[in-house]
């Protein structure tokens, strides 16, 4: 139905490339676009996004999948203190965040 729905048509798009992936093909796509790591690995991520993208923005979303509380609070902490400070201006180039 939302190759038929005005501004939904882009989801119809990615229901399609869903199905020819197949599921576990798309479920490893999604996690090669995640970012994850120690602060160094996810900075280096940020940056070569930035470098293929140009200025763009991270939505950041410390808890999924179970995750603990605690656990999603200490993350994003983390992400905070180390990452978000060094990402904010890389080369000059901007990087923008919001989180969910």
């Amino acid at each position: 139905h939302f190759a038929t729905t005005k501004g939904y048509e882009r989801y119809a798009d990615n229901a399609k490339r869903i199905r020819e992936a197949g599921l576990q093909g798309a479920a490893d796509k999604y996690a090669e676009t995640a970012l994850w790591g120690n602060p160094e690995r996810i900075l280096g991520q940020i940056e070569e996004i930035r470098d293929v993208l140009g200025d763009f923005e991270i939505i950041v979303a410390p808890c999924f999948g179970g995750m603990p509380y605690d656990q999603a609070r200490d993350s994003l902490e983390l992400f905070a203190r180390e990452v978000l400070p060094k990402a904010r201006s890389l080369n000059g180039r901007k990087v923008s965040f919001a989180t969910v």
